[in-house]
């Protein structure tokens, strides 16, 4: 169970940094098919985004108010402490069926 929340952590912050413009779309589109390749869950059904971003404001890493995420700008190269703005989770959170 852990790791497939991690999986599918994995390609929301993936699609995040892409929507950004950090991620290539290429990066993101061949990080998708390894995770599936792997037989790892690539969306979760039925997401509640506003319960998401609720939990997600009270975790131990949100510093001051602001979400902040590990992005990605090429595969192996993390972007740390980069705050992510509630309505971009949310919409990454709607779009995983893309």
């Amino acid at each position: 169970m852990h790791g497939q929340a991690v999986a599918v952590g994995m390609i929301g912050t993936a699609r995040i940094s892409q929507k950004m413009n950090l991620l290539a779309n290429k990066d993101f589109l061949r990080l998708k098919k390894l995770i599936s390749r792997a037989g790892l869950p690539e969306k979760i059904d039925m997401v509640d985004p506003m319960a998401v971003i609720h939990a997600i404001e009270h975790d131990k890493k949100n510093k001051e108010g602001k979400t902040n995420f590990v992005l990605i700008s090429s595969p192996g190269k993390g972007l740390i402490n980069q705050e992510v703005a509630a309505e971009m989770i949310a919409a990454s959170i709607v779009e995983q069926d893309e």
